[in-house]
């Protein structure tokens, strides 16, 4: 799956990620050829990210809250 067609499927839909939550999410390093940013501050920080790994996919989020702070993004990440 291309990198295009992955973000499309994970963020499709979502309109806005709140991060102002009094959480704060720790600085993501993915790395690879496949890897891409789903979310970034205005800093230019990586606050979420994806990839493919061997046959299979992963997603990374900056704080373990995000699990249900984005409940519609992490649901397409199981899709």
């Amino acid at each position: 799956m291309a990198r295009e067609e992955a973000y499309c499927t994970l963020m499709g839909g979502i309109q806005e990620l709140d991060f102002k939550k009094e959480h704060v999410p720790g600085d993501l390093v993915l790395i690879g050829d496949h890897a891409f940013p789903l979310a970034m501050n205005p800093r230019g920080q990586v606050l979420m990210a994806a990839s493919s790994y061997g046959q299979g996919r992963i997603v990374v989020l900056g704080h373990e809250k995000h699990i249900t702070d984005f409940p519609g993004m992490v649901e397409k990440a199981l899709a």
